[in-house]
C-alpha cells in the first residue's frame, strides 16, 4: 500500500511453522528506492505463531508498558543489492517492509 507520504509498504508473512524463508523484493524499473526499513512481528520461544506471550512488533510489547503507550519501534535498515531487497523471515513471522521510493 502507498501512504500519503508515498513510501511503498509491503507486508511479508511467513506462515510456515516449520521453516524460515528468504524473500526477494524487486521494484518495477520505473521506481527507485535507495533504502528500506523493516519492522518485524515476532514471537519468542518455540511456540512461534501459537505464542500467547513474548510477542513483539518492532521490538515493542504491550506487556512492557504500564501506560499502554509504546516507545519508538526498532527498525532494521535494508540496502538494495543489484536492484533487490532481501529479507530473511523466521518461521511463523511477519514483517512490514517500507520502501522510500523516488
Amino acid at each position: 500500500a502507498t501512504g500519503r507520504d508515498h513510501p511503498i509498504r509491503i507486508t511479508i508473512i511467513n506462515d510456515s511453522l516449520r521453516a524460515g524463508a528468504t524473500v526477494h523484493v524487486r521494484l518495477p524499473s520505473r521506481l527507485s528506492a535507495g533504502s528500506a526499513t523493516l519492522e518485524r512481528l515476532l514471537a519468542a520461544g518455540r511456540r512461534g505463531a501459537y505464542a500467547t506471550h513474548g510477542v513483539t512488533l518492532g521490538g515493542r510489547s504491550f506487556h512492557t508498558t504500564t501506560t499502554g503507550a509504546l516507545g519508538a519501534p526498532r527498525l532494521a535498515t535494508l540496502r538494495r543489492r543489484d536492484g533487490v531487497f532481501t529479507v530473511g523471515m523466521p518461521k511463523g513471522s511477519a514483517a512490514l517492509l517500507t520502501l522510500d521510493v523516488r
